[in-house]
């Protein structure tokens, strides 16, 4: 079932993942930081990735997702953590790209 789910929906995943991650790093610019919105982004983000069979994915953005929560409460080096587990999110959702179209 879930290598079904996956076909049908990985095209649709990545593109809505490249979407959030282009929107999340805008939510963590200084001028423009949101760490709430970008906790829900990663929330739907992690959801979906654990939706189609891939944990690690799902793990790595709700790990960043945590960070984004903690920066929210003030937390002072969660905003650092938060913008490195970005970018490990980013290159593994590049890396899930590259590894898909063969």
């Amino acid at each position: 079932m879930i290598d079904d789910l996956r076909a049908r929906f990985l095209p649709r995943f990545m593109a809505a993942s490249r979407a959030r991650l282009a929107r999340s790093r805008g939510l963590t610019a200084p001028a423009s930081a949101d760490p709430g919105t970008l906790a829900k982004e990663l929330h739907a983000m992690a959801g979906e990735a654990a939706l189609i069979g891939f944990p690690d994915l799902a793990d790595l953005a709700r790990a960043t997702e945590i960070s984004a929560r903690a920066w929210a409460s003030g937390h002072a080096d969660a905003a650092e953590r938060c913008r490195r587990n970005l970018a490990e999110l980013e290159v593994a959702v590049e890396a899930l790209a590259l590894a898909q179209s063969g």
